[in-house]
């Protein structure tokens, strides 16, 4: 088994009035897809504590290489996800590679 060595998090706020398809999206659509996906270990969201209408998704990948690749970033986007996109006011992803020391 693959020990992961990246992170791929990703910061979305959401319009409020698309939050419940949202949500929906993530749980039966976007999360399953990426825990089936290869490299990809993990996959878990955050809500803000504070800040209403703002998540925080983490994945645990490989490597960075795994959610940067060209193939990765040209995949398809079902109708839903490109849809989806379009009530995200905020966005920012980020790619994380471990430093950590054996």
């Amino acid at each position: 088994m693959t020990v992961p060595k990246g992170l791929l998090l990703v910061d979305i706020e959401v319009d409020p009035e698309r939050e419940d398809e949202f949500n929906r999206w993530y749980d039966e659509e976007h999360l399953p897809e990426k825990r089936a996906a290869a490299g990809f270990h993990s996959a878990r969201r955050f809500k803000h504590h504070s800040d209403p209408h703002r998540y925080l998704a983490v994945y645990e990948v490989d490597d960075a290489d795994t959610v940067t690749n060209s193939s990765y970033m040209t995949s398809y986007q079902s109708p839903w996800s490109l849809s989806i996109q379009e009530a995200w006011k905020q966005f920012n992803r980020s790619v994380w590679e471990e430093v950590t020391k054996p």
